[in-house]
């Protein structure tokens, strides 16, 4: 089905929101939303596709939302089909339900525990804990742009290992055994990955995180280079979109830049297997010297 579209023809787009809301380089802000339905004039037509629109609202996951504006065909390679420009005020119809909501619900209390500190840190403590930058003004992220410190509220691989080491650490603090560890570090990397939304650097961190955790179940470590050509490969058949994110691809290289050059400065034994008590239960040996172990 083709829609009329172009020649800025004012439509109206009933669409469920699943990607955050991010300020572009425009000033504007944008998300990523599913489209269930799209009105040209007094015509409906039923559709399911993908649209980014853009705004001034900021809507949370899984939002039912209305946009009213003009249209355009997005670039080809892209994920979105059209890209809107709403208009008027966007409309939310209904609001988030289910684990999405108890998301949201969380994030928003944690922008409130930040009312009345002093800004900057309002704004950033979100962004720099779930990547919420909803409350950084325009004026701070063009500074952070300029001084290449944007990716401080990026979520990536750190807050991924913050959150799955806590979860391994109070499982082990409780004599847990070793399934239950790894399944507690499960739980809580979903949860976080529901949190701050699947991003594409978020979602290569969780993807490695998970196969990790996998090797420490079966009592097995894993290479990092080896890893991260799994959750790569798992990524894209999961989300072949991901092969066009430029997010993506640079998490990727600087991950695999780290396994490659940076020597593995954890304890090992003569054939570089960690056996941390921590992570597997059994005994750790100390070797004499570190080895410089590589990919």
């Amino acid at each position: 089905m083709t829609l009329a579209v172009d020649g800025g023809r004012a439509i109206e787009v009933h669409a469920t929101v699943v990607g955050k809301a991010e300020r572009t380089a425009g000033g504007d802000i944008a998300f990523d939303a599913r489209a269930h339905r799209i009105d040209i004039g007094p015509t409906r037509h039923a559709v399911d596709v993908p649209v980014v629109i853009r705004g001034d609202a900021r809507p949370d996951v899984g939002a039912e939302v209305v946009a009213s504006g003009t249209a355009v065909r997005a670039d080809a390679g892209r994920r979105a089909v059209l890209v809107v420009r709403a208009s008027r005020a966007l409309r939310t119809v209904a609001p988030p339900h289910g684990a999405v909501a108890v998301a949201a619900d969380l994030g928003h209390a944690l922008a409130r525990a930040t009312d009345g500190l002093p800004e900057p840190a309002a704004g950033l403590i979100p962004g720099l804990a779930v990547g919420d930058t909803g409350g950084v003004s325009a004026e701070l992220d063009a500074a952070m742009k300029a001084g290449s410190l944007s990716h401080l509220t990026a979520v990536s691989g750190a807050n991924c290992a913050i959150v799955v080491g806590l979860a391994f650490g109070a499982a082990a603090l409780c004599g847990a055994r070793r399934w239950v560890r790894v399944l507690a570090g499960m739980l809580a990397l979903a949860g976080f990955v529901l949190l701050v939304t699947p991003e594409p650097s978020v979602v290569r961190a969780a993807a490695m995180a998970a196969i990790a955790m996998l090797g420490v179940l079966l009592g097995r470590a894993g290479a990092g280079m080896a890893l991260l050509s799994s959750a790569v490969a798992a990524s894209l058949v999961g989300d072949p979109w991901l092969s066009g994110s430029i997010g993506f691809a640079l998490s990727v290289v600087a991950t695999g830049r780290r396994c490659c050059y940076w020597p593995d400065r954890s304890p090992t034994d003569s054939r570089g297997t960690c056996r941390g008590r921590w992570l597997s239960g059994s005994r750790c040996r100390w070797p004499r010297s570190w080895p410089a172990a590589r990919c």
